[in-house]
């Protein structure tokens, strides 16, 4: 490396054990493997945390990619919590459409592919001009998004934004590989502390909507600057090891060649084709619908065969390089990491899709300053709570910090349930609830960082774990969503039906009445026969209590995700101390780029 001093391959290298007295020495490859892979040149081996000069955590490269990173991730979250409050306000404006919901939707399910690609591609490619181009296509993709004049064109302007946060929510991996292994929870913490349009989102997209002209585009003019900084910072300091430097026998064209891209196109199809299927069943067709069924059993065909195919590929041809590596389902660390981050992200989605309708629905009578702050508490609280994880595990690790988080979520996101028309004991619950599964996910993203064969793979394990996580949220948002509108299709006409009669609303004005609620339109006599002002208050009290009688079973419906998390966190395993001052990703000075890409060693 240009400065860091490189150990000789067999030398034996000493670190610091805190249980030890004293020193104790270990061969590299017994720290990492990545430290004596004779494919790579020195400067992509990774280094140990005193082999590095304290100026480089000062240098431009460093302290600019960190920046970029910070960027990179607002912007990519943004593509998601910035939109998804304003759907109703979008769809009022450029609408209506009943495709209104895949505005969201898009953005899951095309970030869903793209994170495994960027992490698997950049691992075999380099990762400077995919994180560079993940971003520009972020910045084409808002000011598209800012311009929309249909529902959709803004859709398409938000799968632009999803394939663009592949690259920027990886951000807790990228972070991870350029700073010591035992600094990784601090890293990201502070990454969180930064990330102002998760915590702030929804308020942030309530004030553009409501107290300025500009409207809810405003929300993706705030996007064209963070992606287009983000790309800018990327492209002047981002300087990771290059493809030659990565693989010093062997030819872009032969891994090129080599890549399972039959394996890209099933997984592609499946995953979008099944989530399709998800996504319009209960909304756009009922689940007896012949094109929910047919996408969901193709989805499912698709991946199952892509499953097959990457088992069987790398006994057919150890050549060939496939897209996923079938080890890592083996890895049982890794997948018990991984299924923690799956219970908090259907969580953090899921409740993301449906507390703006209780905020709006159930707890009406507050001002537009209340409303925007009770749409983010629960999301800041969630936020606040990653950086305060990343702090204790640092100094704890991470088993017993995911598990005493998890068992405080689990029952107090369920007790929620008891009475979502009380707007301080539900809030209180469903915040102190997200604040320890925040706690959780603070730890068990960085976490999947570890327990990898090495950390040459730590790309591809990133991108894995992201899929992974955001398919899991993307069934549970769905699920959340079905289930509240299939009570609310119960619990309206019950509710309203019940005490709009029993004030004297003659029964042939129900349906006018209720779709007028509905809708959120005023009342008069031209518009609902026979109403007046104290049948309009009745049947307005009545909604609001559908509302929470609906809220309630969805508050019970997360007890399916948090419980097994209950069960699975028991098998998160404490770090190797072994690891702790290793190095994985050094960001080298551009001028010295060819003499590291012919360096000797």
């Amino acid at each position: 490396m240009a400065d860091v001093t490189t150990v000789p391959k067999k030398e034996m290298l000493t670190l610091e054990v805190e249980e030890a007295s004293a020193p104790i020495k270990y061969d590299l490859a017994e720290v990492d493997r990545m430290l004596v892979d004779d494919e790579r040149a020195p400067e992509a081996r990774g280094t140990t945390e005193d082999a590095i000069p304290r100026s480089y955590w000062y240098s431009a490269r460093f302290l600019g990619t960190f920046t970029a990173i910070i960027l990179s991730k607002d912007a990519g979250s943004g593509g998601f919590s910035l939109a998804a409050p304003l759907l109703s306000n979008i769809n009022a404006e450029i609408g209506p459409d009943l495709d209104i919901t895949w505005v969201s939707l898009s953005w899951t399910l095309t970030q869903g592919i793209s994170t495994l690609l960027v992490g698997r591609l950049s691992d075999l490619f380099g990762r400077r001009w995919i994180f560079i181009l993940g971003n520009l296509i972020g910045t084409i993709g808002a000011i598209f998004a800012s311009q929309a004049q249909t529902v959709k064109q803004l859709i398409g302007a938000t799968v632009l934004l999803g394939i663009a946060g592949g690259s920027q929510i990886s951000y807790f991996w990228t972070i991870s590989e350029i700073v010591p292994m035992r600094w990784r929870y601090v890293a990201n913490a502070f990454i969180y502390v930064c990330s102002f349009t998760t915590w702030l989102g929804p308020k942030i997209a309530y004030s553009f909507q409501t107290e300025t002209t500009v409207g809810w585009r405003g929300c993706y003019y705030l996007l064209i600057a963070l992606n287009g900084l983000a790309t800018i910072c990327y492209w002047a300091f981002y300087h990771p090891p290059t493809f030659k430097m990565l693989h010093r026998r062997t030819a872009l064209k032969e891994m090129i060649v080599s890549f399972d891209w039959l394996g890209l196109i099933l997984y592609t199809a499946g995953f979008t084709v099944f989530l399709m299927g998800l996504t319009w069943g209960g909304g756009r067709y009922p689940w007896s619908s012949s094109y929910v069924i047919g996408s969901l059993v193709a989805g499912a065909v698709g991946l199952v065969l892509f499953v097959l195919w990457d088992i069987w590929l790398p006994r057919r041809s150890q050549r060939t390089i496939p897209l996923v590596e079938m080890h890592f389902f083996k890895n049982f660390q890794l997948m018990a990491i991984t299924g923690m981050t799956c219970v908090a992200g259907s969580t953090y989605y899921g409740f993301s899709s449906v507390w703006p309708g209780l905020v709006r629905n159930v707890w009406t009578g507050l001002d537009a300053a209340e409303t925007g702050n009770m749409l983010c508490v629960l999301i800041m609280c969630y936020l606040f709570a990653q950086c305060i994880g990343g702090c204790i595990a640092h100094f704890t690790g991470p088993k017993y910090t995911i598990i005493i988080s998890m068992c405080i979520a689990c029952p107090l996101l369920t007790c929620a349930a008891v009475n979502p028309f009380n707007m301080t004991m539900t809030a209180s619950l469903a915040c102190t609830g997200g604040f320890a599964l925040g706690i959780m996910e603070g730890v068990a993203l960085t976490a999947t960082t570890y327990p990898l064969r090495t950390q040459e793979e730590i790309g591809s394990a990133g991108g894995l774990t992201g899929t992974l996580r955001l398919f899991v949220s993307t069934i549970a948002t769905c699920i959340y969503n079905t289930t509240l509108v299939n009570r609310l299709n119960s619990t309206i006409p019950e509710n309203v039906g019940r005490a709009a009669t029993s004030a004297g609303l003659p029964v042939s004005s129900l349906p006018l009445l209720i779709s007028n609620l509905r809708a959120g339109h005023g009342f008069n006599s031209t518009s609902v026969p026979g109403i007046n002002d104290s049948i309009e208050a009745a049947a307005k009290l009545a909604f609001r209590m559908a509302y929470s009688d609906a809220y309630r079973t969805m508050f019970l419906v997360s007890l399916a995700f948090t419980g097994p998390g209950v069960i699975l966190c028991w098998f998160v395993a404490q770090h190797d101390k072994k690891k702790e001052h290793f190095v994985a990703g050094h960001l080298h000075d551009p001028k010295q780029t060819k003499t590291l890409e012919q360096q000797d060693g």
